[in-house]
């Protein structure tokens, strides 16, 4: 599955839900992907369990995403983990994605 491609939608919500927020009950699932409301509460659950994020936008236009953990960081640039990102054409649809790579790695 190509993280980078999925668009918003009930199929990546129900993907964070579970992979990211821990969610085993999907009778009610958010917007994380299309709502900022919703989609704050997968970065403050990153950032009480590690992460710290930064959002920019591009060149083109697209907002981009980064998840990393400080352990990945070292003074030698060259040794340091590249760390996931996405970008999107919305904040909440790269923080989405962003996300679940980042989930994905550890």
């Amino acid at each position: 599955m190509n993280i980078d491609k999925m668009p918003a939608g009930q199929e990546l919500d129900k993907l964070i839900a579970e992979k990211v927020l821990g969610q085993t009950d999907f009778s009610h699932i958010e917007s994380y992907s299309a709502d900022i409301a919703s989609t704050w509460k997968i970065i403050n659950l990153m950032r009480a369990t590690g992460w710290f994020w930064s959002i920019s936008d591009n060149v083109i236009g697209d907002i981009c995403c980064h998840f990393g953990r400080d352990e990945w960081i070292t003074s030698n640039l060259y040794a340091s983990r590249a760390l996931p990102q996405s970008c999107a054409d919305t904040p909440s649809l790269a923080i989405c994605r962003a996300a679940l790579k980042a989930i994905n790695e550890t």
